[in-house]
């Protein structure tokens, strides 16, 4: 029994010897693997919070560059620890970011830090920060700094959008507590323009930011410099005199003097111009040999009375009349031919006594007199009798009324306005010819052609000639724009659901200009107002000139028109013509798209709205998908057989390409022509005439132009 009794007890014993000793290998396995546990969850931890590559890469596009020539170090430190906080960077990711941030100076004196000390590699960003500003940092000059704001001006064409930034940066390196509203009158005093300034002041922005929103696509144009005239400016011109044995030294200073005596400076010691008495190097015991005084020579003399010659030298300028501003044409009176001078100026027009007794015409008495100016000086002519005539200039007759005058210089009949703006009469100035002819509306026109861009003298006397021919082809605006009725633009839609949209905003200013753009038009005839239920926004783009022109957003009318397949030249085979060619013309049309009619059943859908109203366009507009394809049927219709035969036309530009300068201007009267019986005008300002081809800019935008389109 006691033997069995201690095995059963040493059983006892290893069974709980075994069971302590897995026990404790459990727990130890447990708490191996609970810490292995955490290892891992603390490195997942870790590589979520360490940046990758590529997000090192991607956050280190936030931080600006610093070039300590341009930045200040402390606002660049506050942008770089304000990215730390963001993003969470830890002080080692925080220098990393930061140092390869430096430019310039600040880059060659990092490079020679970590070539020549060692200390820096257990810096803290902290230690870098000291480092940094007691390097970098830069005494400000408060005043230069306010005056580089104030006085720092846009240059002619930058954008006011980039002007806000560049001036905005300056605000801020300042670091000066300034108000939203003084911000935005800093920047706009700044640009210096009116219009900018005044729609700022109806904008009545709240925020700087609405401002750059304000400012962005347009930009700065320098205002015209109006010319400054010297009061001196004839000195140098010869002054015709009467001379006699005076004194040298007299007869320079007259020259001088008598121009405009009130400008120059004249010495009262001496008598000397252009230095005062208190410059004078003559001494002051210096006497006047007229007055016997002190302190002055007799030439300087204002006792002295001046001399027949002296007053005439107060002439302050002569200008020799200029006979080509006058134009004398023959006319008749009641069929009588006589020689009569073309007076713009003149209110009335006038005859001789002698001539309208020679012609026995029946005067009247005028009741009460008139009286004419401008005769003589100060005074005035009084006419009492007059005659009514029937006049025949050129083409045209009309019965007006003629003063009769005792005597006229030059010519024996003056016609004046009474005349030449009679609404039944159209006159065409082309150089020094002037030609009458009678128009059936009641618009006046008048063609001056100031500068006509051809290669010689002659060639432009020819060109007058040939204008003088087709005076209606001519359009300096829209009063006078032509209207063909060859062609009409017809709009077919694949939908019947009307196109209908909300103005697009503008500023007070850009309103303004749609107005007097819409306001033009109307004037014209070019639009009118609508009741249509089509309405395509309206929208400002600039010129090359730095002008805004209006378009219509016809985007969505387009989407559901019916293109027009007609085909446009191939710009290479145009080109080819001009092989062998030696001399050009080239015509542009004056507004051509409104030269146009828009068919009756159209008009409705190219109506337009604007902030400040709904219109539609009688005439064809810019912007519809089917335009260039009837331009083009337009122009080749009209110009018929002309365009295979030297003539090249692509849309509104005619280039007229010949090898001599006589077949050239055949061509040229040939287009004018049928240009003319269409009832198309040209823009005489674009066109050139007779030009060669190394001469010719226009046959290089030509290519450049069409050959993109």
């Amino acid at each position: 029994m006691p033997r069995s009794r201690k095995r059963t007890r040493g059983r006892r014993f290893s069974r709980r010897d075994s069971s302590l000793e897995s026990s404790s290998s459990s727990s130890t396995s447990s708490s191996n693997s609970s810490s292995w546990e955490r290892r891992r969850k603390k490195s997942r931890r870790t590589r979520a919070a360490s940046p990758t590559v590529s997000q090192n890469v991607i956050l280190a596009s936030v931080i600006p560059e610093f070039d300590p020539l341009v930045d200040d170090i402390e606002m660049w430190i506050n942008v770089v620890e304000a990215n730390a906080r963001a993003f969470g960077w830890s002080d080692r990711v925080l220098q990393y970011q930061a140092l390869q941030k430096l430019r310039n100076t600040a880059k060659t004196w990092y490079d020679s830090l970590q070539k020549n000390k060692t200390g820096w590699t257990t810096w803290k960003w902290k230690d870098w920060r000291n480092t940094l500003v007691d390097t970098f940092q830069i005494k400000r000059n408060m005043y230069s700094l306010l005056k580089d704001l104030v006085q720092t001006k846009p240059s002619d064409g930058q954008s006011l959008y980039e002007f806000y930034f560049q001036q905005r940066g300056k605000i801020d390196r300042m670091r000066l507590t300034f108000s939203e509203q003084d911000i935005i009158s800093i920047i706009v005093g700044s640009i210096g323009d009116k219009n900018i300034s005044t729609a700022a002041e109806a904008g009545n922005f709240r925020y700087s930011d609405d401002l750059a929103s304000f400012l962005h696509g347009k930009n700065y144009s320098e205002p015209e410099q109006k010319p400054t005239h010297k009061q001196n400016n004839y000195q140098n011109k010869y002054i015709p005199r009467t001379y006699n044995n005076m004194d040298k030294k007299f007869e320079n200073s007259s020259n001088l003097s008598t121009v405009n005596n009130s400008s120059v400076i004249t010495c009262f010691r001496c008598g000397e111009v252009g230095h005062k008495k208190t410059n004078c190097n003559h001494k002051d015991n210096v006497k006047c040999n007229f007055c016997t005084r002190l302190g002055h020579l007799e030439l300087a003399c204002r006792l002295k009375p001046k001399t027949k010659i002296e007053k005439d030298n107060d002439v302050k300028l002569i200008i020799e009349p200029n006979p080509k501003d006058k134009f004398c044409k023959e006319v008749e009176l009641n069929g009588y031919k006589q020689q009569a001078f073309i007076d713009m100026g003149s209110s009335c027009s006038l005859i001789t006594s002698s001539l309208a007794c020679e012609l026995n015409l029946a005067s009247f008495k005028l009741d009460p007199p008139v009286l004419l100016t401008g005769f003589k000086v100060n005074s005035c002519s009084r006419v009492t009798q007059a005659v009514n005539v029937n006049l025949k200039v050129d083409n045209t007759n009309l019965n007006i009324t003629l003063y009769i005058f005792d005597e006229l210089s030059g010519s024996p009949i003056l016609i004046g306005r009474n005349f030449t703006e009679d609404k039944r009469i159209m006159y065409s100035r082309i150089g020094n010819n002037l030609t009458f002819s009678t128009i059936n509306n009641e618009h006046t026109h008048l063609i001056e052609l100031t500068a006509v861009n051809t290669d010689s003298v002659r060639n432009k006397s020819i060109l007058d000639k040939i204008l003088a021919k087709y005076p209606h082809v001519v359009s300096d605006n829209l009063q006078t724009l032509g209207q063909t009725s060859c062609v009409e633009l017809e709009i077919e839609l694949t939908s019947s659901k009307p196109v209908c949209y909300q103005p697009y905003r503008m500023s007070e200013s850009e309103k303004l200009v749609i107005r007097k753009i819409i306001d033009d038009l109307l004037k014209n005839g070019i639009i009118q107002e609508s009741n249509s239920p089509y309405a395509s926004p309206v929208l400002l783009v600039d010129k090359s000139s730095g002008e805004k022109r209006m378009c219509i957003d016809y985007r969505s009318l387009n989407k559901i028109t019916v293109k027009e397949k007609y085909p446009m030249p191939i710009v290479e085979d145009l080109l080819d013509k001009l092989r062998g060619c030696k001399y050009y013309t080239s015509l542009d049309l004056k507004s051509g798209y409104y030269q146009i009619k828009v068919k009756e059943n159209s008009i409705a859908k190219t109506a337009f709205i604007t902030p400040d109203g709904h219109y539609e366009f009688k005439r064809m507009p810019f912007g519809l998908c089917n335009g260039p394809s009837v331009f083009q049927r337009l122009m080749n219709t009209v110009l018929g057989k002309l365009r295979f035969d030297r003539v090249i036309c692509y849309m509104d530009d005619l280039l007229i390409a010949t090898d001599s300068i006589n077949e050239n201007i055949i061509r040229l009267e040939e287009v004018l022509k049928v240009l003319q019986d269409n009832g198309l005008t040209i823009n005489l300002t674009k066109c050139h005439f007779f030009s060669k081809e190394h001469k010719l800019s226009r046959i290089r935008s030509f290519r450049g132009r069409h050959s993109s389109r």
